[in-house]
């Protein structure tokens, strides 16, 4: 059987792409928020956050 003829192959090829392409959206993110809320240096954690 051909796959390119089948409508149902192409359905869930694009479900899996739209999934791949939300997953690397997400992991973009997340790389973003741990770089912000990692601080420089140990002086700028007790400043902004004092014991």
């Amino acid at each position: 059987m051909n796959p390119y003829l089948d409508k149902e192959y192409f359905v869930i090829r694009k479900l899996k792409q739209k999934a791949k392409k939300l997953t690397e959206m997400a992991d973009k993110v997340w790389d973003k928020v741990k770089n912000i809320c990692i601080p420089a240096t140990e002086t700028m954690t007790n400043n902004c956050c004092p014991i």
